[in-house]
């Protein structure tokens, strides 16, 4: 038996011959139980003596620690199977990887060539050795390890390929052909085989194992999920790849959904694909090991409710056990976990919906950081905000490549953005809204909320096109027959996607959502032929998609204002999703990766009034915000001049970062009727030079200023081009530049009640100049809901 302190029970009492790690095992020694000058292997014989090492209280229990010049366990002669299949698996932490050190060496003489089965740290990297002395040998260099961390390594060899996994992924994949042999011959822990000082390993090491048969890569991960739950008696049963017991769980470095350490990902260890999507989720993500939870769970879409509670009280003791539950804020089911339950009554319930929280709770609730009114403050969720709820969501889809493509487009678009290049502008993400649901009830106000949304400030803000439904009759239910360039959509279509709906050219197609609420819109997403939204959005290249397995109350539709809101601020998707949802546990779910975030376009102009004066300009808040290609908007009434009445408004450009440019002047203007005399104009360069129009009695001022002087340039001329709307370009009127000045100023009586001017420069060669005057710039009448931009 053991003594001393240990975290969890302390005595083993064998192999326990049910656990996935115990089969093929021929050599045990579990470090983490030593007591005296001896190693106990626990499958029977070689046990060990220490040499130049001892026992020290570790993370999870007793640890083997070097203290000697000559340092080792040496545990006697050790044969491998013939049959050229074996797995070595070692745990340790070195105190310095910079040191060439023998982790682990069965048989051979001091030299690397001698060497039948060895582990050794060299230059900071693993290097794995398999070879019959003094004959063929298999030499793999692979990932690097770092000083004071653990790290759970595991080398393998089938006869034909030699495999290092380093703390569970794979690092060494190469084809050979060597000879093991059967020959039982000298083995070290520590140390190399015979016992010689050099390469003394300076550390800790907690467990190595030897196998006749050879893991997969599955097998790999659950020896690094749960290496102590191999033994009875208790133990350490949470061992984790560089974390085994409580240590080390790695903190969070922002209070955010925005950290992979903020989530848990659960996945399907009996399932190889769902094992297989979550070691390359893992690495995609960065999610820390200790952070991935595989459990044992069906292979079908839907579960009993039993299962279902089995599932979650799981993840609940899990989070108790690591001590993670003060950490993690959200839950991600990943590929290969049932989606939907089977309530007593017969109701289908969301998995990953329900996991908003794990305390047994049922039914729906309110979100308190749901807002409750259009244009509400957002506050962007943290542990202590949620109050024991957490953000949900749920990668899955027909296959492991489906589900990776998911995420793939996720992380396209947080590198590519939202916005088309110069080659293909139509690619700029598109919102699609149908606001128009069924008659009556809280539909009536959510669609008059969607529609003002349409049209204010808080859409305006995210600088992407808008293409409205004008259908507002609920019974026809036909708002779009397809849509194109899409980026968002939002609508009430009953059923399935009409024919065609996703067919058109793409955009940066980002997130779908069926708002309606009487049929299931995703009840499963591994059936091609299921044809609900959330499948189909997927399938046609939509990062995400929200959805419903039941019917929902008509309280739980997801808010477009606050969710889209939350992803211009630069939130992600699983937080986005969980604001705008005022109710939770409702049968809803989020598909689509939660780490999800985008930057939405910031380059555009704001316009700012209408007002008496320039010092009446209110700056707290634009009137109307415009993209950058954007040319015309619609003012409100309340944004508009009273027939007669003059006013000022200002014109700001802002930059790729969002910031406005100081430089443009302001605009006056007079509503006759109809129509404004004056409209805002665009700058080429907003900060040093540009030019305006300004309606002076009965005529244009037009001014323009170059950014260098004249004499610089060389200009000798500017001229006034003007052109009556589908008329002849003539020289309205020409200036000889004066060699000190940099500015030009004509006054025009206009000859049409629409004409454009441009203005342009000449160089004393004759070489006509293009600059910040080069643009046509279009005065006169326009409705007066309309102000052109150039």
């Amino acid at each position: 038996m053991m003594s001393g302190l240990f975290i969890h029970k302390p005595n083993w009492c064998g192999v326990n011959w049910g656990h996935p790690g115990s089969a093929g095992l021929i050599h045990c020694w579990p470090l983490c139980e030593g007591v005296g000058g001896g190693v106990r292997n626990v499958v029977g014989g070689h046990d060990g003596v220490l040499h130049g090492m001892d026992w020290g209280l570790g993370a999870y229990g007793r640890e083997l620690r070097s203290t000697g010049a000559s340092g080792g366990v040496n545990v006697g002669n050790v044969s491998l199977p013939a049959s050229k299949r074996v797995t070595l698996v070692v745990l340790f932490r070195s105190d310095d990887v910079t040191k060439t050190q023998r982790v682990f060496a069965q048989g051979g003489s001091p030299v690397v060539a001698g060497n039948n089965l060895s582990l050794q740290i060299f230059a900071s990297e693993i290097r794995a050795i398999i070879g019959q002395n003094g004959g063929a040998q298999f030499v793999g260099t692979g990932a690097g390890v770092a000083s004071g961390q653990w790290h759970q390594v595991v080398l393998t060899y089938d006869g034909s390929y030699a495999r290092v996994y380093v703390d569970g992924v794979l690092d060494v994949e190469e084809g050979t052909s060597v000879s093991l042999g059967g020959t039982a011959l000298a083995c070290r822990i520590g140390g190399r085989a015979n016992g010689a000082s050099a390469e003394k390993f300076e550390g800790s090491i907690a467990y190595v194992g030897l196998y006749g048969t050879v893991w997969d890569a599955g097998m790999v991960r659950e020896s690094g999920r749960d290496v102590f739950g191999l033994f009875r008696g208790g133990g350490v049963s949470t061992g984790l790849f560089g974390a085994l017991g409580r240590a080390p769980i790695v903190a969070p470095t922002s209070e955010y959904a925005d950290d992979p350490a903020r989530w848990l990902v659960v996945y399907n260890r009996d399932d190889a694909d769902s094992t297989a999507w979550a070691e390359w989720y893992e690495v995609e993500r960065g999610i820390p090991r200790a952070n991935m939870l595989g459990l044992t769970l069906p292979t079908d879409e839907s579960i009993s409710e039993s299962e279902f509670v089995l599932m979650r009280g799981e993840i609940a003791d899990y989070l108790e056990e690591r001590e993670l539950g003060g950490q993690v804020i959200g839950i991600l089911c990943g590929h290969g976990i049932p989606g939907s339950y089977v309530r007593g009554d017969g109701v289908l319930e969301s998995i990953a919906g329900q996991l908003h929280r794990i305390d047994g709770s049922t039914g729906e609730f309110g979100n308190g950081l749901a807002p409750q009114f259009a244009g509400a403050t957002l506050d962007r969720p943290t542990m202590e905000m949620l109050g024991g709820n957490r953000l949900t969501a749920r990668i899955d889809g027909e296959d492991v490549v489906s589900s990776q493509e998911i995420t793939n487009r996720a992380k396209t678009l947080e590198t590519e953005g939202l916005v088309g290049d110069a080659n293909d502008p139509g690619a700029e993400a598109k919102i699609w809204l149908d606001p128009y649901g069924p008659v009556g009830g809280v539909f009536a106000s959510r669609q008059g909320e969607m529609v003002a949304w349409a049209s204010g400030l808080a859409r305006q803000r995210l600088r992407l096109p808008l293409e409205l439904s004008a259908d507002g009759d609920p019974v026809s239910n036909v708002a779009f027959t397809s849509i194109e360039h899409d980026g968002f959509y939002f609508g009430w279509e009953e059923g399935v996607p009409p024919s065609g709906f996703f067919d058109a050219v793409g955009g940066k197609r980002v997130f779908a959502m069926q708002l309606g609420i009487n049929h299931s819109t995703g009840d499963t997403l591994r059936d091609d032929e299921a044809g609900n939204w959330v499948t189909e959005a997927l399938k046609e290249g939509y990062a995400g998609s929200g959805g419903s397995t039941r019917s929902i109350s008509s309280g739980a539709v997801l808010r477009v204002e606050p969710f889209m809101e939350a992803l211009r601020l630069g939130w992600t998707l699983g937080e986005a999703w969980y604001v705008a949802s005022p109710v939770l546990r409702s049968g809803l779910m989020l598909v689509g990766d939660p780490f999800l975030n985008m930057s939405f376009p910031k380059g555009g102009w704001n316009v700012y009034g209408p007002a008496k004066s320039i010092g009446e300009i209110d700056y707290s808040g634009p009137t109307v915000m415009l993209r950058e290609v954007e040319r015309e908007l619609a003012l409100g009434s309340e944004n508009m001049l009273l027939d007669g009445e003059a006013g000022v408004y200002i014109v700001r450009h802002v930059d790729d970062k969002g910031r406005e440019e100081r430089g443009l002047r302001h605009v006056k203007v007079k509503r006759e009727g109809d129509f404004y005399r004056s409209v805002p104009v665009e700058l080429a360069f907003p900060r040093v030079g540009g030019w305006s129009p300004r309606w002076v009695k009965d005529a244009w001022q037009i001014c323009g200023v170059w950014p260098i002087g004249f004499d610089e340039g060389r200009i000798v001329r500017v001229e006034l081009l003007e052109e009556e709307q589908g008329g002849e370009v003539i020289v309205a009127e020409g200036i000889d530049a004066g060699r000190r000045s940099s500015s030009a100023c004509w006054l025009r009586v206009p000859r049409a009640s629409v004409v454009r001017y441009a203005i342009r420069a000449i160089t004393e060669e004759g070489v006509v100049l293009d600059g910040p005057w080069s643009r046509w710039m279009t005065v006169g009448s326009q409705s007066a809901i309309e102000l052109t931009t150039v």
